[in-house]
């Protein structure tokens, strides 16, 4: 576990050290000169050089996959080459904060050490077994596919294979230079880069980093952030983009006197959106709100256009593969309107229905079941905070758009991970109103001299982060060394895995009924989904509103699809008649608790 630990936080750190040099070389030199409010705090600074160094190694994979130099040699030849470059144009930023004086330039060993922990809690819950649906089902599988062909190639038979893939394109690095950890890694390190943000929003808006550091641990508890904590899902690097974006809109409206620095932040601002806008199609939505404000409520045409440009500049590139592909630039949700491709009439209806079993109902006094529902109730907090008198203009600000975000949310889907744009806001909000509650006790009785409260709280901050991560080291020591028993019960596993090793005999591919998230373990083709081409109505022969696998049915099936092998899970299909698949040409490779795996012989 050690072993792992160090060696994922080196990669991780290597590439926080490469998106710091490109993302500073990126940064507009105006954003970092002192203005009438003076120079954004370090942190804050940083934020948006590593979110700006991530977009640009995004964006550089994105076109070595078009190019079809998706390989190791070309990915260290453009980082290698971007290195010096990125070097020599951040140096006037580095003499920038170098020549910082007076008592603002001191570091902030708190929120300094905080975040070093954060980062190993970042590195920490990356270190299990994949195998959490979506990441063994898609996410891995997608990435291994680019991997194997050298470039961004359609997979036809993924559930989503012309989604926004920004971060997948992360997951794909990840699985090159080391393996299925470092992926995993990819997609929890965002945690720790939101926290940067958090803490350097807090010293901007409040002048402390406290409400920072403990809305960065906050991330960590909330359900939808939790609940696939380490496994590589998307919604972490999607929460990082909106909150950059967030950040980016509020200092333009901070700025907006000084018309050359609002610009360059409406410009950035744009950049942030368009990458959450190519990491998932829920960042569209905040993309979408923030244009909006900045039309509406600053009626401000000149940065709406500057931004609106940065997005499409940024934002765009996915939507126009899946147009050229698909002519649809949404797909699989634009069917209705630009016609069906992979997906059909009948798999929209099934998405839509499974949408519309999440939460509650859509009546406003229900919002605080809602919250419960989707785990995270403490948000509560955040929204009891427009109560509060004497709050930070920006704060009001941030305020505003979680608010309005969150009312999307409730009426539009109610599914938990949909708040990734506002993860980050919505920690931060709950906290703060917390922070303005305890201001009220009277600390200053029991700890009068000023510098003993702030040493208390300090101690108070690093013990709590200090003892989650510990905890959480020793909970993911476990999970590693019970790496392969729990892989035994993930369902599927054991089936494909020995599949795999079957693949001389019976062929690279899989049909498969009720295993779609057990995909990662086959290293081949696997046919079979809810949705798109390999849909299970497809398969089955379905009568009076039942569904069932058929042997007959089934072996033509495999026949049309050039394939061999065929799984069903046994929890999905009880009561399979395995005669029946014996009659029907079929052979039984394995058989566990999970399902059975069938062969037919190859003509």
């Amino acid at each position: 576990m050690l072993a792992e630990l160090l060696k994922i936080s080196a990669f991780l750190a290597l590439f926080l050290l490469h998106s710091s040099i490109l993302g500073a070389a990126l940064l507009p030199p105006t954003l970092h000169r002192p203005t009438r409010h003076g120079l954004p705090n370090g942190f804050l600074l940083w934020f948006f050089i590593l979110c700006l160094g991530t977009l640009g190694n995004i964006a550089v994979l994105f076109v070595l996959g078009v190019a079809g130099q998706l390989k190791l040699p070309s990915v260290l030849a453009a980082g290698g080459i971007l290195l010096p470059l990125s070097a020599l144009r951040a140096l006037p930023l580095l003499r920038a904060l170098a020549g910082r004086r007076g008592a603002a330039s001191k570091p902030d060993l708190t929120a300094v050490a905080s975040l070093g922990l954060i980062f190993l809690l970042s590195v920490i819950v990356a270190l299990h077994p994949p195998g959490h649906f979506d990441d063994t089902m898609y996410q891995l599988p997608l990435a291994r596919h680019y991997l194997e062909h050298q470039r961004i190639a359609l997979h036809e038979y993924l559930r989503f294979p012309l989604f926004p893939q920004n971060i997948n394109l992360l997951f794909v690095l990840g699985l090159m230079l080391d393996g299925v950890l470092l992926a995993q890694g990819f997609a929890s390190l965002p945690l720790f880069i939101i926290a940067v943000g958090l803490v350097g929003a807090s010293i901007w808006m409040l002048g402390t980093s406290t409400v920072g550091i403990f809305a960065g641990a906050l991330l960590f508890i909330i359900g939808p952030i939790k609940r696939t904590l380490g496994f590589a899902y998307v919604d972490n690097g999607l929460a990082m983009f909106c909150w950059a974006a967030t950040l980016a809109f509020l200092l333009f409206d901070n700025e907006r006197q000084q018309r050359k620095t609002a610009l360059y932040w409406a410009a950035l601002a744009g950049l942030m959106a368009g990458a959450a806008a190519g990491s998932k199609y829920f960042g569209v939505v905040l993309a979408a709100l923030i244009g909006t404000l900045l039309l509406l409520w600053r009626r401000d045409w000149r940065a709406t256009l500057v931004y609106s440009a940065c997005l499409i500049a940024t934002g765009c590139w996915w939507y126009v593969r899946s147009y050229l592909i698909s002519g649809d630039p949404i797909h699989p949700a634009g069917g209705q309107v630009f016609g069906h491709y992979l997906w059909d009439a009948g798999d929209l209806a099934l998405q839509a229905q499974e949408q519309d079993s999440h939460g509650v109902g859509r009546n406003p006094l229900h919002i605080a079941q809602a919250l419960k529902e989707a785990h995270v109730l403490p948000w509560l907090g955040a929204l009891l905070g427009v109560a509060l008198l004497k709050v930070p203009t920006q704060l009001r600000r941030l305020q505003l758009i979680f608010i309005l975000y969150l009312a999307f949310w409730f009426f539009v889907t109610q599914v938990s991970r949909y708040l990734a744009p506002v993860f980050a806001a919505g920690c931060f909000l709950t906290v703060y109103t917390a922070y303005r509650w305890l201001a009220w006790l009277p600390t200053q009785r029991w700890l009068p001299d000023r510098r003993q409260r702030r040493i208390a709280v300090a101690a108070f901050v690093l013990l709590l982060l200090l003892g989650f991560t510990i905890e959480r080291f020793q909970r993911y020591e476990g999970r590693m060394k019970q790496w392969d028993a729990l892989l035994e019960q993930t369902p599927g596993y054991s089936l494909f895995t020995h599949a795999d090793k079957l693949k001389p005999q019976y062929g690279s591919r899989l049909v498969q009924l009720g295993f779609e998230s057990a995909t990662y373990w086959f290293d081949g083709l696997v046919i079979g989904d809810v949705f798109g081409r390999g849909r299970y109505r497809d398969m089955l022969i379905c009568e009076q509103g039942r569904c069932r696998p058929v042997p007959q049915h089934l072996f033509r099936y495999l026949e049309s699809n050039n394939a061999y092998m065929l799984a069903i899970s046994t929890r999905q299909y009880a009561n399979l008649d395995l005669t029946a698949f014996e009659r029907a040409g079929f052979q039984i490779l394995m058989q566990d608790n999970q399902g059975v795996l069938f062969g037919i012989n190859r003509r």
